[in-house]
């Protein structure tokens, strides 16, 4: 192990992964960009009607990234424990890197997001099509970017954090203890969202006549339960049996 690992071994380790994770992130996201530019251009070409939703970063944003962010934090705890445990690096150095990952991923994501919001908000902004949405979220418009990069910041972080939970239940616990208690996992990772009270749960809010929090109160909830979801992943890490790699 090198001087600097020795040194500061959480910031090594995480220098090590993330460039893998940023360049499978940045593809994705690419992708998503050039499908957000085709979609935009033939609405500004052809119009579009006012009667139906017309943000078209809400509608990449809104289920995608989450998702796929999620499922590459799964091999968060297999990677960190199997490749650097052996090296000296203790878990809880591990589960700070992992945290590090976790985080500037989303912060990162969000702000792409947010950027594309700004990049509609500007492009559209003196067309005769108004930016309406499809869900509901903690901004009324496309040009509130803090407000944009908060939510997304901790949806994402949700999302992000629910993934590399998964993984290491199905780490520790094998298949079906990881079965046994997906569905648990799984609310917890979805109730920042809900209390955000945006998206798919804000929807089903105005249909049930629930009032969704004010954003002073959702935003610290939800990032208490991200919180929750980072301190379980430690649990389940600092006595986790450790598997090498097969070739």
């Amino acid at each position: 192990m090198t001087t600097t690992t020795r040194r500061r071994p959480a910031l090594t380790v995480t220098r090590l992964v993330a460039p893998a994770m940023l360049w499978i992130s940045a593809l994705y996201f690419a992708i998503v960009i050039v499908v957000f530019a085709v979609i935009g251009y033939v609405a500004l070409v052809h119009g579009e009607g006012t009667d139906e939703p017309t943000s078209h970063a809400e509608l990449l944003a809104n289920s995608s990234p989450r998702f796929f962010l999620g499922s590459l934090a799964i091999i968060v705890t297999s990677t960190l424990l199997a490749h650097y445990l052996p090296m000296g690096v203790t878990r809880h150095q591990l589960f700070w890197a992992g945290t590090t990952l976790i985080l500037g991923g989303a912060a990162a994501a969000a702000a792409v997001i947010s950027g594309l919001f700004l990049v509609e908000w500007f492009v559209l902004d003196g067309t005769s099509i108004p930016i309406t949405y499809r869900t509901p979220h903690l901004f009324d418009s496309s040009a509130q970017v803090g407000v944009i990069f908060l939510e997304h910041l901790v949806a994402l972080a949700a999302f992000m954090a629910l993934g590399w939970l998964i993984g290491s239940v199905f780490a520790r616990y094998g298949g079906w203890g990881g079965l046994g208690l997906l569905l648990p996992c799984l609310l917890l990772g979805l109730l920042p969202e809900a209390l955000l009270g945006v998206g798919w749960v804000g929807q089903s809010y105005g249909a049930l006549g629930i009032e969704p929090l004010p954003m002073a109160a959702s935003v610290p909830l939800g990032t208490a339960v991200v919180a929750v979801m980072l301190l379980l992943n430690h649990r389940l890490m600092r006595d986790m049996p450790l598997r090498r790699p097969t070739s």
